[in-house]
């Protein structure tokens, strides 16, 4: 009896100091999340981007090419960062490149075909880093309509809470070599409600690794997959990932979109100048300060350019300015280029970066069928 007690006094004692079991509950989990970007003070990388079309895709939006290829150069620190997104021509290998960035005070775009700049207190597009970063691809479900879809919303308490009351647990599973928490979350995309299965990693700290996307009817639209993670200056990084597209109605694959990040180039929580977020305005030849609807051509003078630096504060005595039409602040004696000239080239670079935005939107296709199931065409998506 004594050696009876004794085992059980020993078992008690076991029990009593054994861990916790780890938490699963969808709170901590989204307490992880925040606690991963938390941890990121600053990240820099380059990484490649390879769209392939499947033949039905190509028929359906006449493109010619089955491969396209981009590639994203981009650096961050706190709440600033710079993105520099190349978009190739198949057809010509043209590059076209696409630059935006925050310096803490202005968000900055440069279409450096055009040479136009653009700033704005606000980002110009709910993508602020314009391409598609692997670093955020993952995360992309977390994202509502309104969102800035930046690493500093990633970190925000708010932007994870939201969640807790939408997720419904769907039990564990394994992913290669992943033991994942599953969660399902029911957002509305344009209108139209979709699911997404979020796949937490146990062995990688509770990170998204897959992600699948379906419509109403259950149909699999979309997934991301994290195919491969390294574990940089005490931070996981995904340094690959593969996201596929499908037709819902026959279960066809529409497109694959490889992301790889260059190892050689990665480096996370190494020191960042602030310099390296703000884009010399030697980089363009048109100013447009969106905020305050003004067009302006760059002079080679050191005088404008420090008033553009400043958020084009310039004098009114020195300022010619244009009918409504144009909205166009052109320098007297600074710039042999007409009102005209400026108006038709800054317009033109504006149109030409919406293009290219929605070039690099158009990589993310899942939207293109749901709309295609609902109205019955390509065409009619605008």
């Amino acid at each position: 009896m004594p050696s009876a007690v004794v085992c059980l006094g020993l078992l008690l004692s076991a029990v009593a100091s054994a861990p916790p079991a780890e938490d699963r509950s969808i709170e901590n989990i989204c307490k992880l999340q925040t606690g991963y970007f938390e941890s990121i003070d600053t990240i820099e990388f380059s990484s490649a981007q390879v769209l392939s079309l499947s033949e039905v895709a190509r028929e359906k939006l006449g493109q010619a090419s089955a491969r396209t290829e981009s590639s994203l150069t981009f650096a961050a620190k706190s709440a600033k960062f710079l993105s520099s997104t190349a978009l190739r021509d198949p057809a010509t290998g043209a590059e076209s490149i696409v630059v935006t960035a925050y310096d803490g005070n202005r968000h900055q775009m440069l279409d450096k075909t055009s040479r136009l700049l653009s700033v704005s207190n606000r980002p110009q597009m709910a993508n602020a880093y314009f391409g598609l970063n692997p670093v955020l691809v993952p995360f992309l479900f977390v994202f509502e309509r309104d969102d800035e879809q930046t690493l500093v919303k990633l970190r925000d308490e708010a932007t994870w809470a939201r969640l807790v009351a939408e997720a419904r647990g769907t039990g564990v599973e394994r992913v290669g070599e992943h033991t994942c928490d599953v969660f399902e979350f029911t957002r509305r995309l344009s209108g139209h409600p979709v699911t997404y299965a979020v796949y937490f990693s146990r062995e990688s700290g509770g990170l998204p690794v897959r992600t699948l996307m379906r419509d109403s009817d259950g149909k699999l639209l979309y997934e991301a997959a994290v195919e491969r993670l390294e574990r940089v200056g005490g931070v996981v990084v995904p340094l690959r990932v593969v996201i596929r597209g499908y037709i819902p109605d026959t279960g066809e694959q529409w497109q694959t979109v490889e992301l790889t990040i260059d190892r050689e180039t990665l480096k996370v929580n190494e020191p960042l100048d602030d310099g390296t977020f703000s884009i010399p305005v030697t980089e363009a030849d048109y100013f447009v300060d969106v905020d305050a609807g003004m067009q302006v051509p760059m002079a080679t003078d050191e005088w404008l350019r420090s008033e553009v630096r400043k958020g084009l504060s310039l004098p009114v005595e020195e300022t010619q300015v244009a009918p409504a039409a144009g909205l166009a602040a052109l320098p007297v004696g600074r710039s042999d280029k007409t009102v005209t000239d400026v108006d038709e080239t800054a317009e033109a670079g504006v149109e030409r970066s919406w293009l290219l935005i929605a070039a690099a939107a158009a990589i993310v296709i899942v939207l293109v069928w749901v709309a295609v199931r609902r109205r019955g065409t390509v065409s009619d998506v605008q």
